[in-house]
């Protein structure tokens, strides 16, 4: 299973406002350490019409930290901020108070403001909706929430007025991205392979990518390291099945082209070693495209008709069909939907084009739902950026999203709530990024139930060889005789260096009882083995 799902704690992304005036609104990110002198049990909380948000604040003095996330091609240097109804003053307890002096925050890059929040109980704020969108050449959206006791947090949106004392005079005139011309999907896409791009890395060297939105930003292969110069930072990447953190050393982003057309990027990549994802895939991938690009398009998978195509995302026509699903931005750039297959209230579920399969539960969901549904789960392997692991998934009878009915989908457990490729490939899928939409209508098509390997061993491709990676003990393959190391040549009489590994996995995961006959050299021998299927789930 190939993933990359990625979150980066160090880069903000956020959409891009193109307006005239100087002052922006933003909104805060609130993360609540010790609380003293709480003189009232009122939570924060919030209520939202067509046109007007009302906050309704408690006594709690809290630490706040702002973090400003700039997408323009400049320098802003922000001169202070002004609370509307943040007050920093415990005995004039007013509703506003300047916030700092000065900040400067580099091209595409965030910066961040501690500071003591008063939140008085009495005070209730209302804002127009149509104030935050005034002026200003860029946007800071953030997340505010406050862990007000220790077992609810609870979650609200700022508005926070930014007085801006320059910022670069081009910021106003940056045109729309391209649309780069509709391409051919690869043919496993959506069916237990990844969706793939090829694209010229500075009009030069053609590079495999997977397009995946479950990554907050660019990676490339430490092999092209030396076409990228010198580090010029470094980021965080999160592993979105097992949390682990990894850092990146960031270079300046080159110039990459699809087609004829000169992709939008942030100003700069981070480089991995993704030795294994080319193993796992059986691919040449040299780099995975992230949110930091995909966030400016309109993109469709249209998996009927063969085609990623790049729309007008101001006018996609009637290309953009479906239930509409509206987007939220993560801390970290990438999107997600407010519902889950679950249909558990207060459940987002992040868009992972990067997962190969169906998708995830986070842990606390998949365990209610795996006993609620008194289903088996079972483990089964993945590739991420910590390597190979294992996590549990289960089979779900009846799932639901955005009121459609889904039978027999298998879900695996994560740190994550998230869609993967193959749930998305059900549909004409049209995530249009930059006004937050996602589009989903689905395919009439007859699509079979998912399927969980049923052989008990596992493959990955060395050069042009395909290897048995690994094997399960007491599983099909090793009842047959299938050992971990040997080199399969023939699957079901077929060459198994003319089979791409999705193939051969599918030809693994045909049905109970149905057998699979696999030819491996071992050593200077050449053996024979066949493999009688059995379900797991």
């Amino acid at each position: 299973m190939l993933h990359q799902s990625a979150c980066c704690y160090s880069m903000k992304y956020r959409r891009l406002f193109v307006l005239f005036a100087i002052l922006a609104v933003t909104f805060g990110t609130l993360r609540v350490g010790g609380q003293t002198e709480r003189d009232s049990n009122t939570p924060i909380s919030v209520t939202s019409s067509p046109d007007s948000l009302i906050i309704i604040g408690t006594n709690e003095w809290v630490p706040i930290i702002y973090t400003f996330t700039n997408h323009t091609d400049g320098n802003i240097r922000i001169r202070d901020r002004l609370a509307y109804f943040l007050s920093f003053d415990r005995d004039v307890k007013t509703a506003n108070g300047p916030l700092a002096t000065s900040l400067r925050v580099p091209p595409h890059s965030i910066a961040m403001f501690p500071d003591k929040a008063y939140f008085p109980s009495t005070l209730i704020q209302a804002f127009q909706k149509a104030d935050a969108i005034k002026s200003g050449s860029f946007l800071f959206v953030q997340t505010f929430t406050a862990a007000l006791d220790s077992t609810r947090t609870y979650s609200v949106a700022v508005p926070v007025r930014v007085d801006v004392v320059s910022y670069p005079p081009t910021v106003a005139h940056v045109s729309k991205s391209a649309i780069p011309t509709e391409v051919s999907l690869n043919k496993g896409a959506g069916q237990g392979d990844a969706l793939y791009l090829t694209l010229r890395l500075n009009e030069r060297d053609e590079l495999l990518f997977v397009v995946d939105t479950g990554s907050a930003f660019t990676i490339l292969d430490q092999s092209v390291v030396t076409k990228l110069g010198n580090a010029i930072g470094a980021t965080l990447l999160e592993d979105g099945n097992d949390g682990k953190q990894k850092p990146l050393a960031c270079f300046k982003a080159p110039s990459l082209y699809l087609g004829k057309t000169l992709l939008r990027t942030a100003d700069w990549v981070t480089a991995w070693d993704l030795s294994l994802f080319r193993q796992v895939s059986g691919r040449p991938v040299m780099g995975i495209l992230g949110m930091d690009c995909l966030i400016h398009y309109c993109i469709q998978l249209d998996c009927d008709a063969g085609k990623l195509r790049f729309l007008d995302p101001d006018h996609p026509g009637d290309e953009a069909s479906g239930k509409v699903f509206p987007l939220t931005t993560l801390g970290d750039g990438r999107c997600a939907v407010s519902e889950n297959l679950m249909d558990v209230e207060g459940v987002r579920t992040l868009i992972d084009t990067g997962f190969v399969g169906t998708g995830s539960l986070q842990s606390n969901l998949f365990a209610q739902a795996i006993n609620d549904a008194r289903i088996h789960s079972d483990f089964a392997r993945y590739a991420s950026f910590s390597g190979i692991g294992e996590s549990r998934e289960g089979r779900f009878a009846r799932c639901i999203l955005g009121g459609q009915t889904y039978r027999n989908l298998i879900l695996h457990e994560a740190k994550t709530t998230f869609l993967g490729l193959d749930f998305l490939a059900r549909h004409r899928v049209t995530l249009n990024f930059p006004k937050l939409e996602m589009y989903l209508k689905r395919r009439t098509t007859e699509l079979a139930d998912d399927e969980s390997g049923m052989s008990g061993l596992s493959i990955i491709r060395n050069g042009e060889a395909t290897v048995v990676n690994s094997v399960d003990r007491d599983g099909p393959a090793e009842r047959a005789g299938v050992k971990a190391g040997d080199v399969v040549l023939k699957v079901n009489s077929r060459p198994a260096k003319e089979l791409e590994l999705w193939e051969i996995r599918k030809m693994l995961a045909a049905g109970d009882g149905k057998e699979v006959r696999f030819t491996v050299q071992r050593a200077s021998k050449t053996k024979r083995f066949t493999i009688v299927l059995k379900r797991k789930l």
